[in-house]
């Protein structure tokens, strides 16, 4: 697959591009010729199959899309959870401190001008500790709906199930579910694990173009049959 620039994103006064995934030229070839045997047994006729298909290849490529930005670098569970807790607690040592400075207890003017109240760099400071404190009040605008967000993400580990490693089983086997059901529902057909089958064809196809063609997936189109015939 290739990434691709498909708009931007708004935020404050900074613009992020946002990519997507899209199948290359060959990968699509590659994938319509695999239905060319669902295309000689359907009865529909050829432009309501050509219609039908590019909208089955355009849902799968967004589910490979999606299976590339978010899912396919997943971390390490233990891994993730350390960083999750670590970023929480550094910001809200920051949020601290920036109460401190909102505060104002980094401005002392009676400890630090006691003996010359009317020195001119009196003024200076106390302008700047005013600056000070509306930055500290801004950030902190910033700070804590992040920091809340954090707790939240924290919290939802907590009811998972504990694990450790790298879910990637779990996740492969999620891809080649929704790769069955995507056959099943649009096309009407019944998935099965046979090797020269139209599924297993389409698995080989998805898993070459996201990068996992290396991974077994033998064991997970048995379960994903197995779970769509339920």
């Amino acid at each position: 697959m290739e990434r691709i620039k498909v708009g931007e994103t708004e935020a404050g006064e900074r613009i992020f591009d946002q990519f997507a995934f899209v199948f290359t030229p060959g990968e699509r070839t590659r994938l319509l010729r695999e239905f060319e045997t669902w295309k000689n047994d359907c009865q529909l006729s050829r432009a309501e199959q050509d219609e039908l298909l590019n909208y089955v290849v355009f849902t799968l490529e967004n589910l490979a899309s999606f299976y590339m930005t978010w899912i396919k670098e997943t971390p390490r569970r233990d891994d993730h959870e350390t960083e999750l807790r670590d970023t929480l607690s550094a910001l809200k040592t920051a949020r601290h401190k920036l109460e401190s400075i909102a505060d104002n207890r980094f401005f002392a003017p009676k400890v630090a001008e006691v003996q010359t109240p009317m020195k001119p760099s009196l003024f200076a400071r106390t302008l700047a500790a005013r600056n000070l404190n509306a930055m500290a009040y801004e950030t902190l605008a910033q700070l804590n709906p992040m920091i809340r967000f954090l707790e939240f993400e924290a919290n939802e580990l907590e009811t998972l199930h504990k694990q450790t490693g790298r879910p990637s089983a779990d996740l492969n086997s999620n891809l080649v579910f929704r790769i069955g059901e995507i056959l099943r529902d649009y096309l009407g057909i019944t998935v099965t694990t046979y090797y020269d089958g139209l599924f297993f064809r389409v698995v080989d196809v998805l898993f070459d173009a996201v990068g996992s063609g290396s991974v077994d997936h033998t064991r997970l189109i048995r379960h994903a049959v197995k779970q769509l015939k339920k």
